[in-house]
Formats: structure tokens, C-alpha cells, sequence
């Protein structure tokens, strides 16, 4: 369902298929344990793969990356332009460092800018 790359500067996840909320859980356990051992801030979430979770687990999702002290910034790789537009205007609502691209190469430069 979720694989990790360590780059220098940030943590790759690579999502696929559909997020339950107990899968959410530990998602974020395993990647508050994983960017804790690479020593990184920063994440991409390439959700291109995934499908479009129920409403209680985008609110986990979201209520975690408002409370989780492991995230400086977070980019999101999608790809349809409406997604992209859901998840940006859900991180101003949850007012949290998050943006949502197409393109890997934006959300890496988003991430270091």
C-alpha cells in the first residue's frame, strides 16, 4: 500500500490503492518512525496511485498533519487538477504547510523554497 524512499532532504512515500482509517494509523506512525530515523522535515505523499478515501479518513489524515510535530512541510502529488485544488484548499482550512502538485520536480522545489 506504501513504500518510503529516503532522498538528502526529504522522505518519498509512494501510496497506492485505498486508505481505511485503521491503514491511516499506522501509516503515520510508520512515517513519523521513518522520517525520525532518516533525520529529514520534509515529505512527498505521491498519492497518483491511490484511490479517493471516505470522508473520516481524509479527517484523520488532515487532523494528524495539523498535530504532528515530524512535518515542517508536506507536498502531495496528484493527478487530476481538482484533487489538486481540494487538497490546497484543505491545508488552508487545517492551516497546515502542505501543498499539492502534478509534477514531482514543482513539489521538490516547493519543498526546499
Amino acid at each position: 500500500m506504501y513504500e518510503f524512499e529516503v532522498r538528502p532532504d526529504h522522505l518519498m512515500v509512494r501510496q497506492r490503492g485505498l486508505l481505511t482509517v485503521d491503514v491511516a494509523l499506522q501509516f503515520q506512525r510508520v512515517v513519523e518512525e521513518e522520517m525520525s530515523k532518516a533525520g529529514v522535515r520534509l515529505a512527498i505523499f505521491d498519492n497518483r496511485e491511490t484511490e479517493r478515501p471516505e470522508e473520516m479518513v481524509r479527517a484523520v489524515m488532515w487532523t494528524w498533519l495539523g498535530a504532528t510535530t515530524c512535518l515542517d512541510r508536506l507536498a502531495i502529488i496528484l493527478v487530476k487538477e481538482r484533487n489538486t485544488r481540494r487538497a490546497n484548499e484543505a491545508a488552508d482550512r487545517n492551516r497546515v504547510r502542505v501543498s499539492a502538485f502534478f509534477d514531482e520536480q514543482e513539489a521538490i522545489d516547493w519543498l526546499r523554497s
